[in-house]
Formats: C-alpha cells, sequence, structure tokens
C-alpha cells in the first residue's frame, strides 16, 4: 500500500502518525531529490534513516519485507542519514 503526504504538515509529525498506524518503513522523497535523485527511508523501530537512490527504493523495500536483508544491513550499506 502507498499513500501520498502532500499537507504542510512537518516530517516529523508525518513521521509519528505513520509509527502509530504500524508502518515499518517511510519512504520521503524531498526538494533535495530532484538534484540528488534520492530518497530518505526510515525504520520505524530504530527511528534511524539511510539516504538512498530512488532507483533502488523498490528492491529495498521488497527485500525488508520479505526478510532477506535487516535495516542493519542497509545502514551498513548505505550509512546511517542524519539531517
Amino acid at each position: 500500500m502507498c499513500q501520498f503526504d502532500r499537507s504542510t504538515t512537518t516530517i516529523g509529525r508525518k513521521y509519528a502518525k505513520s509509527d502509530e498506524i504500524g508502518i515499518p518503513y517511510g519512504i520521503s522523497v524531498d526538494n533535495d531529490s530532484k538534484s540528488d535523485n534520492k530518497a530518505t527511508i526510515r525504520d520505524r523501530d530504530s527511528w534511524k534513516q539511510i539516504r538512498v537512490p530512488i532507483e533502488d527504493v523498490p528492491d529495498i523495500i521488497r527485500n525488508l519485507c520479505r526478510l532477506k536483508i535487516t535495516f542493519a544491513k542497509c545502514l551498513e550499506k548505505y550509512g546511517e542519514f542524519k539531517q
């Protein structure tokens, strides 16, 4: 399931809302995505984030959901993204 939230609510509140309803991974495409062609994936349980090429997002999410990889392995590969 995919849902777009284009409201003017802060990203922190959007993350809190998705955490509350149990979404395991949040994907954010922001203004920087236009120039660096990357998106942010946030893990609900650790609150850690990675910044990855947009074209990698579907495979990463698919493999995380199928338990083929862990978010810890993604952190090793891409490094933690801190704003």
